[in-house]
């Protein structure tokens, strides 16, 4: 008998639901088609044009330029075997995503890094292949969700140094990869505080070590990962040091605002964090270590 009244009752919350949902479509529609005929044309053409607007700039974006690093372990690098051609987790990354959705990624990693930073703002270039997060990029650039995240150490020859922190290289000269962001603390020290004048930027990560080796600074800053890299390649285990960390950053792919294919930002978002879960940016880190050679 229970079970009766219940069944009884459901059918009633049904018809009595679905009676408010055809009584609320009704008032609906009564209200629409009492509008002035040209209100309704603008709901239409306002619609249309919406919906022209999105397909038109995911047509556009047929292909998708991307500016890249030319030698950043692991995150992008122009391969050895082939100038012409790229490598590296960010790489490897966006070329994935892109097959994933249709669209071709063509690779410049031979452009200064510099000159590709300022092709972000005036979309001479669609995205770039992994870069630190800072303020001017989060606001003026549609940054993903991170591919990974990356120590930053100093590197040294003098075991003497010991250096712990950013304030004991207040006294001492280095270097930094030209154009290099590492966060704002590490970036205010090096560019806006008392060290400015004693930090020079050189065109080439090797060229942070080869300044070290001549002894002409007593500093370098660079991700310890790539660090670690150099100094296996080049035989350096016994002459050059790594400080304690001195920031933890997190390495993005991002498109230019600019661009037609920033459309496809939440697209890469999801296929980003579903590469996390499947392991597929562990895997790419590993073709990493065995395609990255250090270009003397």
């Amino acid at each position: 008998m229970k079970m009766a009244k219940l069944v009884h009752s459901i059918k009633n919350y049904r018809c009595t639901s679905n009676a408010k949902i055809n009584h609320r479509l009704a008032l609906y529609f009564n209200w629409l088609i009492a509008q002035p005929w040209s209100y309704l044309m603008k709901l239409i053409s306002l619609f249309l044009t919406t919906l022209i607007s999105i397909t038109a700039l995911a047509k556009q974006c047929e292909t998708i330029r991307v500016g890249c690093a030319n030698a950043w372990y692991p995150i992008a690098y122009i391969l050895p075997a082939d100038k012409e051609k790229a490598g590296g987790i960010a790489v490897e990354t966006i070329r994935r995503a892109a097959q994933s959705l249709g669209i071709s990624a063509s690779f410049n990693c031979h452009i200064p890094w510099t000159r590709a930073m300022k092709y972000m703002d005036t979309g001479e270039i669609d995205m770039i292949a992994g870069h630190y997060l800072t303020e001017y990029r989060q606001k003026n650039w549609a940054v993903t969700t991170p591919l990974l995240a990356d120590d930053i150490r100093a590197i040294y020859t003098d075991k003497n140094l010991d250096i712990l922190t950013l304030e004991q290289l207040t006294s001492l000269t280095g270097v930094i990869p030209r154009g290099a962001s590492y966060g704002r603390e590490i970036d205010t020290f090096l560019k806006e505080g008392i060290a400015r004048k004693k930090v020079a930027q050189v065109d080439k990560n090797m060229a942070v070590f080869r300044m070290l080796q001549r002894n002409r600074v007593d500093y370098g800053i660079i991700s310890i990962k790539d660090a670690k890299e150099h100094i296996k390649q080049l035989g350096l285990k016994d002459s050059i040091y790594l400080s304690s960390s001195l920031g933890l950053n997190t390495i993005h792919v991002s498109f230019s605002k600019k661009s037609h294919c920033a459309v496809h930002l939440e697209k890469f978002n999801q296929l980003i964090k579903t590469y996390h879960q499947n392991g597929l940016i562990e895997r790419f880190l590993k073709q990493a270590e065995q395609s990255y050679i250090v270009n003397e």
